[in-house]
């Protein structure tokens, strides 16, 4: 029987990773190391990023958000009177973008 699309997103190794939520103290530092397609959305706070090339800095407020295009290093501070909380994920997710790769007759169907 060929898999569909609901049975292969109910399979757990195969679902869209959920996003990692972190928390981070007022002024507190961290490097990240951003693949392509990865993204930090800022949930709650203020978050300054600076981009690794790039000359300009970047202030994130809640709901703004920075998607790697390439991989790179970006550095990460809190800053404002209050932590904050950013999540790191993968827009579209494994599961989503390649579907068809798991149905190889998919490929071969009609040839």
């Amino acid at each position: 029987m060929p898999a569909t699309r609901a049975t292969l997103l109910s399979d757990p190794a195969l679902r869209p990773p959920v996003p990692q939520a972190q928390a981070l103290p007022q002024g507190e530092v961290r490097r990240l190391k951003l693949r392509p397609g990865e993204t930090v959305v800022v949930r709650r706070g203020a978050l300054w990023l600076t981009r690794e090339g790039d000359a300009l800095d970047h202030l994130l407020q809640p709901g703004c958000g920075h998607v790697a295009a390439q991989a790179q290093e970006v550095v990460v501070e809190a800053v404002g009177p209050q932590p904050c909380h950013f999540e790191r994920h993968r827009l579209g997710g494994p599961g989503l973008r390649r579907w068809w790769a798991f149905r190889p007759w998919w490929r071969w169907a009609g040839r």
